[in-house]
Formats: C-alpha cells, structure tokens, sequence
C-alpha cells in the first residue's frame, strides 16, 4: 500500500525486458535541466556517445504520470539503456544494480558537461548535446 508511485512503471519494465534486473529512478539536475530545454540529447563526450547515443526524452503530461508513464517508459527501456520523462526525471535499467546506477551517474555527467559547454557559448561537436 505504501509502494512507490512508480511500482507500475517499474514492473512494466521487467516484463518487457527479460534482461533487466534492475530499475533504477533519477532526478539528475542536470539531464531534467536539458531536457526542459532540448528535444533530444545526444551526449558530446566520448563516454555517453558510446553508451547511449540519442538518448529518447518522452512527454508525459502531468495529470496522466501514473497511467501512461508505465508503459511508454518500460516500452522505450526495451530499446535504450536510459531515457528521460521531461520534468520526472531519468530511469535506467541495468543486468546489475550496478550496471543500471552506471548508466543513471554516467549521463548525468553528459548531461552536465553539455551544459556547461552551452553556458560557455558552444554547442560541442553535435548539434543538440
């Protein structure tokens, strides 16, 4: 009774990936700053290009979070590793809790890197970082 808000989301996740062990929920400032303000993100450094290339942000209004959150998250963590809900925040899942905490810290640190190349005036090597 007392199970998180996302328990649903989070279970979607496991039966539409058989290789996900485990499912992990982030409020990175960074990743939910871009993705207010971009709709892609495509990280510009070496790291989060080669773990996640165009990392998929999803609109969810609101006032539907709980009822179509579930699926439209587990659905897009069966093809990508990560993904965001703009404003929400990021879900990764992983073989390992370990693996699924990695891909959450490692965009993170993308995420902060590409802002802080936009405050400084450049957008990187890519177009939308």
């Amino acid at each position: 009774p007392r199970a998180s808000l996302d328990a649903p989301l989070h279970q979607g996740v496991y039966r539409r990936n058989a290789k996900a062990r485990a499912v992990f929920h982030a409020h990175g400032v960074y990743a939910l700053a871009l993705s207010l303000v971009t709709e892609t993100i495509r990280p510009i450094d070496f790291e989060g290009g080669y773990y996640f290339g165009e990392v998929p942000i999803l609109d969810v209004p609101y006032a539907d979070y709980v009822r179509l959150a579930p699926g439209r998250v587990a659905e897009t963590l069966r093809d990508h590793p990560l993904c965001l809900v703009r404003g929400p925040g990021m879900y990764a899942w992983g073989r390992t809790p370990d693996q699924a905490y990695k891909w959450l810290s490692s965009f993170e640190s993308s995420a902060r890197l590409a802002a802080l190349v936009r405050l400084l005036g450049g957008a990187g090597k890519e177009e939308t970082p």
